[in-house]
């Protein structure tokens, strides 16, 4: 677990082929957040502050780490 701040990009890749979601912070792969998902699926985002914003979109995910 790791916490966000205001600034922070958090990127979630669903992949129901292998059935994962993977995480990403600011472009840095956090790893594998749940496995063994089936859909379907419903998105929700939910917030303790005042002020902030959250934005839904369809993109790539960041690209992985090298592993050398």
């Amino acid at each position: 677990m790791q916490p966000a701040t205001v600034a922070d990009t958090v990127t979630m890749e669903l992949d129901l082929g292998v059935g994962t979601m993977t995480l990403w912070m600011n472009d840095q792969l956090l790893g594998v957040m749940s496995s063994g998902l089936t859909g379907p699926y419903c998105w929700a985002v939910s917030f303790s502050g005042r002020g902030v914003s959250a934005a839904i979109k369809n993109a790539p995910p960041p690209p992985l780490p090298s592993l050398q």
